[in-house]
């Protein structure tokens, strides 16, 4: 699979020069290396004075240290390259292709209409991560640059490689996906449809040793890492039955909507569906407590807002009316027939601001911010500390774990493989190695922004739908004597609404109520989802998603 490129710079994968004779490696310093990843993707000339800023931060002479850069990168680059690069007085730029743009472009033709051709040249543009091996001290704009470029490349590669190998297998023809799948997994191992696309192949191969090799090395995975079964129906081949005591990971997949793509969870089960949503400074995964006890009774679909977790993260745009839109968009595109919100921490906010637009059947508020402007900016205003650190580098999975523990009481078996879970399944791993969350956090300091100047408590008082208020008693945090809300504020919630009905949450924390609650809040949650359950209009749902133009894809 050979595609035959003119000279372009390659940033995906070890640096190099992409010539028609193969990749020629790059051999430049850190701080030039981000220099020429920055540059070379801007797509435009940029300013010395912003590569100064971002690059050396601390510096006592950053112009002076920038221009030494500039000299190195230019004597390291072969010929070919370096007459490409513009050094002005006042801008840099590099008028010379680089595989990230061609890689982009290919990847949005595949997801846009599939082609096989494109996604053979996706695949094989993608050599490895952006700037793979990149350990450079930068300031936290580039930072956070290098992280969404990182994050969202890598999720193109997932999605395109899961596509063509799902287009291969069907097709007859299962050996074209056994190498991108191989390399997906390498690069993103917790990709549970790469490992079981794979065993897959093999089967369809005839390779039934291999399979059950690459079977065997995917159980294990789930098991020690994930803490869950593999999928029943590969397992029930390669496996004596046995008594499944651990829970089993949900589908997930990508909605397509007007402005943005949407990554979400989906644990499948019965009507009423339950759309849940995260808070702040966390993803989709954290309501995998809650799915393992209502599910397969009721769905619950959890989707990572924009600029969480694997969805986009575009620059701007973090309005709650641009998030109540996408969850329009989402229910129409899931056939989610009038859903049951659940919203946690500054996710309940949102809930409460979108359950009008999708008719929800009901409301649950997780220690929702809703109230009066005083109360969801002062909550708000607590929990910035907590955001701040989602920029965090970790240099790995343990020492995350690590600190996450120390900074909670102490957390129930439960809550602790959750969290295991989580961080597997939603941290981003850098060029470095080490490891961030999942959260854009200017992105979610625009929501905050737009969430303050919004009527929350208004929108609740002009709810029909039975709401329930779930109110953790423990301090939040271990340092903090005080509970996230006092009782005034989550009874004046309940007397907002028409319908409005308190539960006590008397042993969760604010963390620990959506991460591992209490029997008394999953009975609540599951009378009412009993008490507004209905007949599901599924096909109407589907003639709106065709009209909105609006599509999901999920790993089946």
């Amino acid at each position: 699979m050979r595609v035959l490129t003119a000279d372009r710079i390659g940033l995906l994968g070890t640096p190099a020069l992409i010539t028609e004779d193969g990749p020629v490696p790059l051999r430049l310093q850190p701080k030039a290396l981000a220099l020429l990843g920055y540059v070379a993707t801007a797509g435009r000339p940029v300013s010395r004075r912003d590569l100064a800023r971002l690059l050396f931060p601390d510096a006592d002479d950053a112009r002076g240290a920038l221009r030494w850069q500039l000299t190195r990168l230019r004597s390291a680059l072969p010929r070919t390259a370096g007459r490409h690069l513009r050094i002005e007085r006042e801008e840099v730029a590099l008028a010379l292709a680089t595989d990230v743009a061609a890689f982009r472009a290919a990847a949005e033709r595949v997801l846009a209409s599939f082609d096989p051709q494109a996604a053979r040249a996706a695949i094989e543009l993608y050599r490895g991560d952006f700037l793979s091996g990149l350990a450079a001290t930068t300031s936290t704009e580039f930072d956070t640059w290098l992280y969404l470029q990182e994050e969202s490349l890598r999720t193109l590669f997932r999605r395109v490689t899961l596509a063509f190998a799902r287009w291969a297998i069907d097709g007859g023809h299962p050996d074209e996906a056994l190498e991108p799948l191989a390399r997906l997994v390498a690069l993103d191992p917790y990709a549970e449809e790469g490992h079981v696309m794979r065993v897959e192949a093999l089967l369809a191969l005839g390779a039934e040793e291999r399979a059950r090799a690459a079977y065997g090395a995917y159980a294990q995975l789930m098991r020690d890492d994930l803490h869950a079964e593999p999928r029943a129906e590969l397992a029930a081949r390669f496996e004596k039955p046995h008594a499944r005591t651990e829970r089993s990971l949900p589908r997930e997949g990508f909605a397509t909507l007007r402005e943005v793509t949407l990554h979400f969870v989906d644990w499948p089960g019965g009507d009423p569906p339950l759309l849940c949503l995260h808070g702040a400074t966390s993803t989709c995964y954290v309501y995998g407590g809650l799915a393992h006890k209502l599910a397969p009774d009721f769905r619950l679909v959890a989707p990572d807002l924009r600029g969480t977790g694997f969805s986009d993260k575009p620059p701007a745009a973090y309005t709650v009316r641009q998030h109540v839109e996408d969850l329009v968009e989402l229910c129409t595109a899931l056939r989610l027939d009038r859903p049951i919100l659940v919203g946690h921490s500054a996710g309940g906010a949102v809930a409460t601001l979108a359950a009008e637009r999708v008719g929800a059947r009901g409301l649950v508020l997780l220690d929702g911010v809703v109230g009066e402007r005083p109360v969801v900016e002062s909550r708000l205003t607590v929990a910035a500390p907590i955001l701040d650190a989602t920029r965090t580098r970790y240099p790995n999975f343990a020492r995350y774990l690590e600190l996450m523990r120390a900074s909670r009481s102490s957390m129930s078996p439960d809550e602790e493989l959750l969290v295991d879970q989580m961080a597997r399944s939603s941290m981003t791993r850098m060029p470095d190695g080490s490891y961030r969350m999942s959260v854009y956090t200017d992105a979610v300091k625009q929501t905050w922004r737009s969430l303050i100047e919004s009527d929350t408590i208004g929108a609740l008082r002009r709810l029909t739908c039975p709401v329930l208020v779930v109110w953790a008693t423990q301090p939040w945090l271990i340092e903090d004597e005080q509970p996230y809300f006092n009782e005034e504020i989550v009874r004046a919630q309940a007397a907002a609404a028409r319908d409005g009905s308190l539960i006590v949450a008397a042993r969760s924390t604010h963390a620990r109520l959506v991460r591992d609650p209490e029997p008394a809040v999953i009975e609540a949650v599951r009378r009412l989802a009993r008490a507004v359950a209905s007949p599901s209009t599924g096909a109407g749902l589907a003639r709106s998603a065709r009209a909105a133009g609006v599509t999901a894809a999920i790993a089946r």
